[in-house]
């Protein structure tokens, strides 16, 4: 079954940042292989979840009108911006943006997976670099949304391509990246060592969840020579 079935044992000493993480994602329906199966392979229609987990002014045009004379691109500039009210102003963004009867009428257009991109901040602590270490506190309360929005889809037979959409430092030089500026991803070293710390650990939050059907450990990363290196390294990572 792949990635995620091959890593589903793997931790059986767990790492405490890890189980921290398990607790703020919540209590999931139990792992049934046979239906995973079924999520995982069968013909997938689908529709993007945007801007709910890794900001883009785009599409989440409203929260950032407040701030707009202060022109912030990426979400980490929008919780710079936001200061001390980042925590409740990303918790109401993220309580309002989906709701549960948002699934069930997409159940009834026929959808049957979702892709729902995230920063990699939204792990919080142990986990933030940049912007988003002095703000790690915002997303205390990130995972239990996640959580929310994996029910929600496996209560209508939907399931969940989790899309890391933005990697410490950057993988490109687009708001998306969660960074402004050019991307840094793949000029420092310590941001790579967190972006597979970062990649494993969503492994190891969703490989035993029965309607996720996968996880994109990069998006829309820049053409770089160490590219090919940094993607065989995150399937080693979370494969060991």
């Amino acid at each position: 079954m792949g990635v995620l079935t091959s890593i589903k044992n793997k931790f059986v000493r767990v790492p405490p940042d890890y189980a921290q993480l398990s607790a703020r994602l919540g209590t999931l329906a139990p792992f049934d292989a046979a239906r995973a199966r079924i999520f995982r392979y069968r013909k997938q229609y689908g529709v993007n979840l945007g801007s709910m987990f890794c900001l883009e002014p785009w599409i989440a045009t409203r929260i950032y009108e407040e701030y707009a004379t202060h022109n912030p691109e990426a979400e980490g500039d929008l919780v710079e911006c936001m200061g001390q009210c980042s925590a409740e102003k990303m918790q109401a963004h993220w309580d309002s943006w989906l709701q549960r009867a948002d699934f069930e009428r997409m159940a009834s257009m026929g959808i049957n997976s979702v892709r729902l991109p995230v920063g990699y901040w939204i792990l919080g602590y142990g986990f933030v670099a940049e912007k988003y270490y002095s703000r790690a506190q915002t997303y205390n309360r990130a995972l239990y949304y996640v959580g929310r929005i994996i029910s929600w889809a496996a209560e209508f037979d939907i399931g969940v391509l989790v899309d890391i959409h933005a990697l410490p430092g950057g993988q490109n030089n687009d708001s998306h990246s969660g960074a402004t500026g050019p991307a840094r991803l793949f000029e420092s070293r310590n941001h790579q060592d967190m972006a597979i710390k970062c990649i494993d650990a969503f492994a190891y939050l969703l490989a035993q969840v029965t309607n996720i059907v996968g996880l994109q450990v990069i998006n829309e990363p820049q053409d770089h020579p160490e590219l090919e290196a940094f993607y065989e390294r995150a399937i080693s990572q979370v494969r060991a």
